[in-house]
């Protein structure tokens, strides 16, 4: 076969000794290893600024930039710049100070909320069957949106959906995460705080026990470094207690138990100054051992 004359090229003959490539260099430069000049070598783009009063984009053409262009499809005028449609304003700093409020609602996060990431869009959500406990929610968070009863496999709930990515951002700095409840951690809560943080984790995954004069307060999470943290922050002798749960294909459930030598001085800690801010339905067996043991 008869190849290109040109050393080291190695491709099949055209015409004139040379390959398809070198053959048309050759008739285009006139040199059939001539270098291949791009037509934007020694091009200068020209840019002119958008012709919008103060708005200082360059473009290469044309009379207005593209979000400009956009505004006159929409509105008619290159100057009017509506602000995103939101449907619902709330407070989007709770987390942001320490409050008995933000304290209490981040107990309810930590247990019985949570982040959601439904194919990359995220929100908060707190799905609870007491309704009273998502009004509660609601009015904290100043939502006016009220919760929405939703059924799922034959399972009624309440809940409040929160879109926020102010809210979620902050969430996720404290460590509560999409899928938190084997990894979710014991946030750092100032002492004077502590109370609410705890009566808001047992109004979400917690229960108040009592038969006859015995009283107990229980609180549950699948995160055993939760507890544990949990634990050497409050005051009180309690039994930590971890259920192993392998044999229903589920993970390890671990408890604090506060019994009856010290569970009174418990509720008494934890619903002090709690008016508002409390699972009533849980606060009503306190009430009753109270008046049962009196």
């Amino acid at each position: 076969m008869k190849l290109c004359s040109i050393p080291e090229c190695g491709k099949k003959y055209l015409a004139n000794g040379y390959c398809a490539q070198h053959n048309a260099r050759f008739k285009k430069y006139g040199d059939p290893v001539a270098p291949i000049k791009n037509r934007w070598d020694n091009h200068v783009q020209i840019m002119r600024p958008c012709q919008t009063p103060g708005c200082g984009v360059s473009i290469p053409k044309g009379t207005y930039c593209g979000k400009c262009r956009q505004r006159k499809h929409r509105h008619g005028d290159t100057t009017i710049v509506k602000p995103k449609h939101r449907e619902h304003f709330f407070n989007e700093e709770i987390f942001h100070a320490w409050t008995k409020e933000s304290a209490y609602l981040l107990g309810w996060a930590v247990t019985d909320g949570g982040v959601i990431n439904e194919s990359g869009n995220y929100y908060i959500s707190w799905r609870l069957k007491d309704k009273d406990a998502t009004e509660t929610i609601q009015s904290i968070l100043n939502h006016p949106k009220p919760p929405t009863k939703r059924v799922e496999k034959d399972n009624a709930y309440w809940e409040v959906r929160v879109h926020s990515k102010k809210l979620v951002t902050k969430l996720e700095e404290i460590g509560i995460k999409p899928n938190k409840s084997l990894t979710v951690e014991c946030p750092e809560i100032p002492e004077e705080f502590l109370s609410h943080f705890f009566r808001g984790a047992v109004d979400g995954d917690g229960s108040i026990q009592t038969k006859g004069t015995y009283l107990g307060v229980v609180l549950y999470s699948a995160s055993h470094s939760f507890l544990n943290k949990l634990k050497d922050k409050i005051k009180f002798d309690c039994v930590f207690r971890t259920e192993d749960r392998k044999h229903l294909n589920k993970n390890d459930m671990h408890s604090l138990l506060y019994s009856s030598h010290i569970s009174d001085k418990v509720c008494e800690w934890m619903y002090k100054d709690s008016e508002n801010l409390r699972l009533e339905r849980k606060f009503n067996n306190y009430q009753k051992w109270l008046y049962t043991k009196n």
